[in-house]
């Protein structure tokens, strides 16, 4: 499993990314060789058990764009969608079980990995 970085910042409109950017690379958040090359839009939905221990997020109509061409296109069938099951590690047993009950094909995805391989040329 992987591990993210989480730190607190005020949002912001894609209009000022690139001094949102420089004020992050300012304050230690990005190394200053970051480069922009790719972006990506999907719909979330989030689902949670009664209990609050386990987390669906279901996330639909992706789509992934490029900084340099300012495109960006549907490039997941929408019948696609990429559903998480998320809880903490304590309840990975739990979660196996859950597991069996979904109907899906169990795959790695990355949207971060995906919208670099569709929008390198």
């Amino acid at each position: 499993q992987g591990d993210k970085i989480l730190n607190p910042w005020h949002t912001f409109s894609l209009a000022t990314i690139s001094q949102v950017e420089r004020e992050m690379k300012v304050a230690g958040i990005l190394p200053w060789a970051y480069q922009r090359i790719s972006t990506n839009s999907y719909i979330r939905s989030y689902l949670t058990s009664a209990a609050g221990v386990f987390r669906l997020t279901v996330d639909r109509s992706l789509s992934f764009g490029s900084f340099l061409t300012c495109a960006s296109k549907p490039t997941v069938p929408e019948s696609q969608l990429v559903i998480e099951l998320k809880y903490d590690a304590e309840h990975e047993s739990d979660a196996e079980w859950i597991r069996q009950y979904l109907p899906f094909q169990r795959v790695r995805f990355s949207k971060y990995a995906q919208g670099v391989i569709q929008t390198t040329p």
